[in-house]
C-alpha cells in the first residue's frame, strides 16, 4: 500500500516589518522626548542581480514606509530605496516624500523631500527570520524631524 502527500511550500511575501526607536537628533524635538516610538515595513519591488564575481551579494529595490512621532511631532517617510546585500549584512539608501508635522507650524503637515540610509544585519532564530536595523532619517526644510532609528524587526 501506498500513499501520497501534499506538501505546501510557503513563498516569501517579500515583506519586512519593523518597530524600535526613534531618536531625534536636534533640540526642539528632542525637548518633546529623547526617545519616540517607530514603525514601519517595507516590500522588495525589483531584485537587480546577484554578483557572479562575489557570491553571496545582491542588490534590489523596495519601497518603505515608516512612522514616528512624540506629542506634537510627527513624520511618515514613504521612499524607495536601492539595498546591497552580502550574506546577512545589508546597507541601504532611500528617497522619496516625508508627510511631517510639528507643533509651531500653523499650516499643518507639510509634504518635504525625505531620504533615509541604513544597515542591517539578518539573523535566524528557529524558522523565523529577524533583523536588527539602524537608520537615519532625514527631510528637506527641516531638521527638526531628521534623527536615528533602531528597529527589531521580522521577515514574512
Amino acid at each position: 500500500m501506498s500513499g501520497s502527500a501534499l506538501c505546501q511550500d510557503s513563498k516569501p511575501l517579500n515583506l519586512s516589518i519593523r518597530v524600535g526607536q526613534f531618536q531625534p537628533a536636534f533640540s526642539a524635538a528632542r525637548d518633546e522626548g529623547r526617545s519616540w516610538f517607530a514603525i514601519g515595513g517595507d516590500t522588495r519591488i525589483k531584485t537587480l542581480g546577484v554578483s557572479s564575481t562575489n557570491p553571496g551579494t545582491s542588490s534590489y529595490l523596495t519601497i518603505s514606509f515608516d512612522s514616528y512621532s512624540k506629542g506634537d511631532f510627527r513624520a511618515m517617510p514613504i521612499l524607495l530605496n536601492y539595498v546591497t546585500r552580502t550574506n546577512e549584512l545589508y546597507f541601504s539608501a532611500g528617497a522619496g516624500l516625508t508627510f511631517a508635522g510639528e507643533r509651531d507650524d500653523d499650516e499643518g503637515d507639510k509634504t518635504r523631500v525625505g531620504f533615509a540610509f541604513g544597515v542591517g544585519y539578518d539573523f535566524m532564530q528557529g524558522r523565523t527570520p529577524l533583523f536588527v536595523e539602524a537608520k537615519y532619517f532625514g527631510n528637506s526644510s527641516n531638521d527638526h524631524l531628521n534623527g536615528l532609528a533602531i528597529f527589531l524587526g521580522i521577515r514574512l
